[in-house]
This record gives structure tokens, C-alpha cells and sequence, in this order.
């Protein structure tokens, strides 16, 4: 009996684990959230709360089996990656500007976790199902898809890219990745099982890849169409030469079509060509800085402004937004890890690729579908990395999740199955554990009750998208509840004391992931009434800074509305965030910057303000605190000169300054630099926005100046 109850035991956390990673599959191309800043931020905390999730999990599993994965076999399996993983956590430590970077990092220590459990936690049969799952959510993110060319589009965001589909990827670039490699699995899927709607599903993949209009899919689509048939017949063809050479010809027309359509949507939008040309100089600048180590993971968007082109700004035709990713993958890594770094990770892809091909030829005789099947995941993976070349989705959770998942697959399907033993067992004593496990179910209500509290108090309230929300409550229920269910009937299975700690841990991830989302969805309302000039907004910015203050932006953000609400009576504001001693809205605005400036020295836009909130303050004072304050705004304008010499505002500010001061000469200066155009820029086009500026040449004309 002890036996048998041990082995249902067992298969409960497998099962569990499998299911909890397949629903995860399911719901992440699916999830969207209107009420958040960003409407896909969802998925980011879904991948947060699944993938530690799924590793408490684990944990578990191997506590209750008293397993352990430590030898020396394992560890020289896993040695180039182990390698890796510590240079990454390196390149965080010993790099500066932590605190914008932490996302980032937090982002890569989960896919290390997620790495971990599908590679030694899963069997091959387990694949399969997480691939039924996958396939599940296929079918409505490609059905949605189609609902989009044929503009039934019921969602809010309709059209959002012109005539381009997005589906619930919410952009076509990432739609077109999840397109590509879903068309891998879905071929090799059909060559296993025979079925003909995964032919259904492949055709539905195509149709969609032609309306996102992606260059960078396309030429992942093309380019994974011809290793797939290079690979079916090196290692699995048992056909004729006539067979073989049907199959080339197919696939390098293939090509050929992927090819013209490149152009053609390359034609059609040679903006974003030039757009990632530029982004490519100044990120290789970017590398020549910084050869050896880089600039720390998760710093590009900190340091490339610093390297941004001026015709970038033409291009984008807004001053708002700084560039997140260097649109090459492997470019960025150069920029952020160093050639150490680089080297690091192209040992990496050799190192799995070599065992890859090895295990490929020994189980294309032995185990025909399991071949079949490593084969898949593996050129699925190789898509996203080709995508990649001129693409920046693998930094998002919607390919990313799926980037280390297939990427795990392969290690366990080549280099398993790996080494196991029992280890002895530690009882803990019967009152230690009561006493923990009443601590743990203690967080696990009294967070469950906040989280759910705060869900119905805060997020559900009415508004237009109440239709969407009220689905998102009953879903949050459920998911709730399963979550719950599942850690409390793990804790009662194992009974000991180190998997209530975990549990308790989990709790708090829980925890530290709905403020995350809180965050974004209150920085999304305070967004909102900015836009009206509603100084209610501050409420709203300090609530999401509160709740996570990695989000540097929102300093600028709340610093920008002081600064236009410039009350100067010293009081204690605490939806200004102040706490315990009396400030003005400039002293308030000016701690915002300088807190931002810390973290995110080059954002061109953080010094235009802070220079703006000088310079407002300078009117309401007298000499000599008047010309302070001028001095401090000209050195903020300036620097932000440097960083972006296009944005016309900036001259005009610099020419205010001229003004408050009396010196007219100087202002009519400032006006004839903008109109003349940065040096750097050659273009005539470009020239020509600087020369037709009607309020420059209007600002020079009352100024009397003569062009």
C-alpha cells in the first residue's frame, strides 16, 4: 500500500508540473490587458508567476523523491551553460545602473529556472502534451489572426497597425515569430502523427505571415523551410533521388518567394530598413566603446542613447521614446556582454548543436518520432534565432518563454537522460513542521485575501473595457483558486517543513508579481488623465512607484506633471509623495529628475524636462537666484542637446532663456542652429524639416532676425 500511495504521490507532481507548464503555453500567446500601460505586461507576470512557479514545483518533486541531480556527469553536461549563467550574473553585479536593469536580470534568472525544469524535471512523453497545449492556443491566436484580415477585429486596438495583423501578440513582429515557429512544429508534428488538420493549421500560419508584413519573419520562415528540408532528408528522406531533388527544388523556391516578398515589404516601408541600418552603427559604436565585458546585461536602452544617431529622431518623428533593444540580437549581446560574453554563448549553440546532430543520426534509425520530435523543437528554436538577426522578440516573454522552453527540450531530448540519485532522508520534527505549516497557510490566506481584495476593489471598476474585465475576474478566480489549491495540497503530501518555506516563498512571488501588475495598471489610469491636464494623475504615479519602484519612467512621468502644476507652497503632498516633511512641486519635480537622472543618465527627454522645470522656476525668482536657475537650466538644455540635436523645442528653450535674460543676439543664435540643422546630419531631407519649420522661422522673425 505504502508503495503504490509513494507512486500516485509521484505521479501527482508530474502531472502537475506538465499541466502547469502546458497551461502556461496556452495562456501566454493569449493574455492581454488594456487596463495596463503596456497591454501585453500581463504576460510578463504570467511568465513570472508560471516559471518560479514551476520550479517550487520541482523542488518539491525532488524533496518528496529525496532526488538529487548533483554529479559529476551532470555537471559536465551542463558545464558551458552553468559557464554562462554565472557570467550573466556577473555581468549584473559588477555593472552599474542596478536598478533599471533589474527586470531584465529577474527576466533571465526565470529562464535559468524554467531551463532547469523542462531539462531535468520532464520526460519525452511530457512533450507531447506541453505541444497539445501549445497547438490548443495556435488554433485561436492564427483564428484571431484571420479575424483581422477580414477586419472582424472586436477589440479596442482594431487596426492599431493599419492594415497589418497582430492577432493577441499585440505586434506584428512578434506575431510573425510566433507564426514561424509554430509552421516548424506544425510540419513535424505531421510527419509523426499523419493528421491533416496540423496541414489546416500550417495553411492558416501562412496566410497570417503574408498580412503582418514582417521582412524579419519572412526571412525566418524562408530560411527554417530549407534547414527543415535539408534535415528531413539528410536524416530521415528514405525516398528516391527523384524524391529528394522535388523537395530541394521546392524549398529553394521557397526561398525565392520569401526573398520577394522581403523586397517587397522592404519597398514598401524602407524607413524601418534605414531605421535598423543606423541603430546597427551606433550599437557597433556602442561595442568599440566596451570590447571586452560589455555594458551589463539589461543596460542597452541606459547606455545607447548616448550612441543614437540624429536621423533616428527623423525617422521616428517623435522625442518621447528611447530605443529598447539594437534590433540584432546578436549585436546587442556583443554590446552588453563584451566578445567574452558573445564568445560565451556562441560555445553555448556549438556545444548543443554538435549533440543535436549525434542524437539526430542515432535516433533517426532507432526512434523515428523521437527524432522527429528533437528535430522540431530544435529548428523551431533556430527560427526565432534567425528572426532574430533584425528582430528584437526574443526579449519579450510572448517568444522568449517559448525560446527557452524548446531550448530546454532539446538539452534534455540530446543530452538525456540524466543522472539521479536518492538521497537519505532528513525528518524534520512533527512541532517544527506544524509550526511552519501554520505560518504557511497564515500567508497563503492573509496574501490570497489581499490580492484578491485588492483585485475586486481596484481593478475591477467600471469603465469601457468592463466586458473584458468581468471575463478577467472570473478567470482571476479560477486561477486563483487552482494555485491555491495546488501549493496547499503539495505542502499536505510531502509534510515537511522545507517545502512549507518554499510554499511560503512562492506566496510572496505571488505577491511581488500582482504589485507589479498593479503597477502598470495604475500607471496606465495616471497616463490617461495627464493627457488632460488632471493633476490627479500624481495620485495614480506614486500608488505604481510604490508599488515598484524599478519603473524609473514614472519619476519622469510624475515629474513632468509637478512640473506643470508648480505649486510653490510648502506643504506635505503625499499623492506628490511626500511623507513625512513639507516640500513645493519644485523641490518634489527636481528630486524626480535627479532620482531618474542616476539611473538613466543619457534620456535626452529627462534632461529637456528638468532643464524646462529650471527655467519655469527661474521666472518666479529675483536676481541673482533668477540667473542660478538660468545657469542650471542652459547646462540641462545643453545636454540634452547633445544627446538629441533635432528636437526644436530644445533650441526654443535655449532661446527663452536669451530672452528672460535681455540678450537678444543670443536667442536669434539659438533659432538660426535649428533652422541650419545639426552638422552631423547630411541628408537634404532631413535638412529640409529643420529649414520649413514655420514656428522657428516665425520665433526668428519676431525675434528680428533675418534668415
Amino acid at each position: 500500500m505504502k508503495i503504490k500511495e509513494a507512486e500516485q504521490k509521484q505521479d501527482f507532481f508530474n502531472k502537475t508540473l506538465v499541466n502547469w507548464l502546458g497551461i502556461l503555453c496556452f495562456i501566454l500567446p493569449l493574455a492581454f490587458c488594456f487596463d495596463t500601460y503596456d497591454s501585453a505586461q500581463i504576460k510578463i507576470n504570467l511568465f513570472y508567476l508560471g516559471s518560479f512557479g514551476a520550479f517550487i514545483l520541482w523542488v518539491c518533486s525532488l524533496i518528496y523523491n529525496r532526488t538529487s541531480f548533483f554529479s559529476k556527469k551532470n555537471f559536465y553536461a551542463f558545464f558551458p551553460l552553468i559557464i554562462y549563467a554565472l557570467y550573466i550574473i556577473c555581468s549584473f553585479v559588477f555593472k552599474p545602473y542596478h536598478l533599471v536593469r533589474l527586470e531584465s536580470f529577474t527576466r533571465e534568472l526565470c529562464y535559468f529556472a524554467l531551463f532547469s525544469v523542462v531539462s531535468l524535471g520532464l520526460k519525452r512523453e511530457d512533450f507531447k502534451v506541453l505541444l497539445k497545449y501549445f497547438f490548443a492556443s495556435a488554433w485561436i491566436v492564427l483564428g484571431y489572426g484571420l479575424m483581422q484580415i477580414f477586419d472582424l477585429d472586436f477589440l479596442f486596438w482594431k487596426n492599431f497597425f493599419g492594415n497589418r495583423v497582430f492577432s493577441t501578440l499585440a505586434n506584428p513582429n512578434f506575431f510573425g515569430s510566433f507564426i514561424v515557429f509554430t509552421s516548424v512544429l506544425t510540419l513535424f508534428s505531421f510527419l509523426i502523427e499523419k493528421k491533416k488538420s496540423f496541414i489546416v493549421l500550417f495553411v492558416l500560419a501562412i496566410i497570417n505571415l503574408f498580412f503582418t508584413e514582417s521582412k524579419g519573419a519572412w526571412l525566418a520562415f524562408a530560411v527554417s523551410m530549407v534547414l527543415t528540408s535539408g534535415t528531413y532528408i539528410y536524416f530521415f528522406a528514405k525516398t528516391s533521388k527523384e524524391n529528394k531533388n522535388k523537395i530541394i527544388v521546392l524549398s529553394l523556391l521557397l526561398l525565392v518567394i520569401a526573398g520577394i516578398f522581403v523586397s517587397y515589404f522592404s519597398i514598401k516601408r524602407m524607413q524601418s530598413v534605414s531605421f535598423r541600418l543606423s541603430t546597427w552603427r551606433a550599437t557597433w559604436d556602442m561595442v568599440q566603446a566596451s570590447p571586452l565585458t560589455g555594458t551589463g546585461i539589461g543596460s542597452f536602452e541606459v547606455i545607447y542613447p548616448a550612441y543614437k544617431r540624429p536621423e533616428i529622431f527623423y525617422m521616428e518623428n517623435i522625442h518621447n521614446i528611447e530605443t529598447q533593444h539594437a534590433e540584432n540580437y546578436y549585436l546587442e549581446n556583443c554590446a552588453v556582454l563584451g566578445f567574452w560574453g558573445f564568445g560565451l554563448l556562441l560555445w553555448v549553440f556549438i556545444y548543443i548543436l554538435k549533440q543535436v546532430l549525434f542524437k539526430l543520426k542515432t535516433l533517426a534509425t532507432e526512434k523515428r518520432k523521437d527524432a522527429l520530435l528533437l528535430a522540431g523543437f530544435a529548428l523551431a528554436s533556430a527560427s526565432i534565432y534567425v528572426h532574430n538577426f533584425v528582430d528584437i522578440s526574443i526579449y519579450f516573454v510572448s517568444t522568449g518563454f517559448f525560446l527557452f522552453l524548446f531550448n530546454a527540450i532539446i538539452f534534455n531530448m540530446a543530452f538525456g537522460p540524466f543522472e539521479s540519485r536518492i538521497s537519505a532522508e532528513n525528518e524534520s520534527g512533527k512541532l517544527f513542521f506544524k509550526i511552519i505549516l501554520f505560518w504557511a497557510l497564515v500567508c497563503i490566506a492573509s496574501i490570497g485575501f489581499y490580492i484578491q481584495a485588492d483585485f475586486w476593489q481596484n481593478f475591477l471598476h467600471e469603465g469601457h473595457n468592463m466586458f473584458f474585465k468581468k471575463i478577467y475576474g472570473l478567470l482571476f478566480i479560477a486561477l486563483f483558486i487552482s494555485v491555491l489549491f495546488v501549493f496547499i495540497k503539495v505542502i499536505f503530501k510531502v509534510k515537511k517543513a522545507s517545502v512549507c518555506i518554499l510554499v511560503i516563498l512562492m506566496s510572496f512571488w505571488c505577491l511581488g508579481c500582482w504589485f507589479q501588475f498593479m503597477s502598470y495598471v495604475y500607471f496606465s489610469r495616471a497616463t490617461g488623465l495627464a493627457e488632460q491636464r488632471n493633476f490627479n494623475s500624481l495620485g495614480y504615479y506614486t500608488k505604481a512607484l510604490s508599488l515598484n519602484p524599478t519603473m524609473i519612467k514614472i519619476r519622469n512621468f510624475r515629474g513632468m506633471m509637478l512640473s506643470n502644476r508648480l505649486n510653490l507652497f510648502e506643504r506635505i503632498d503625499a499623492f506628490a509623495g511626500d511623507k513625512k516633511s513639507p516640500s513645493n512641486d519644485f523641490k518634489r519635480a527636481l528630486e524626480d529628475f535627479k532620482y531618474a537622472e542616476k539611473q538613466e543618465p543619457n534620456m535626452a527627454l529627462l534632461h529637456y524636462n528638468t532643464g524646462s522645470l529650471y527655467l519655469k522656476y527661474a521666472q518666479t525668482l529675483n536676481n541673482p537666484q533668477r540667473e542660478e536657475m538660468l545657469i542650471q537650466a542652459e547646462k540641462t538644455f545643453k545636454k540634452a542637446l547633445l544627446l538629441d540635436p533635432v528636437y526644436d523645442n530644445i533650441y526654443y528653450q535655449l532661446a527663452n532663456i536669451e530672452i528672460v535674460r535681455g540678450n537678444r543676439e543670443k536667442a536669434i543664435y539659438w533659432m538660426k542652429e535649428y533652422l541650419k540643422g545639426p552638422e552631423e546630419v547630411k541628408n537634404p531631407e532631413y535638412l529640409k524639416t529643420h529649414q520649413e519649420n514655420e514656428k522657428a522661422k516665425k520665433e526668428l522673425q519676431q525675434l528680428g532676425g533675418s534668415l
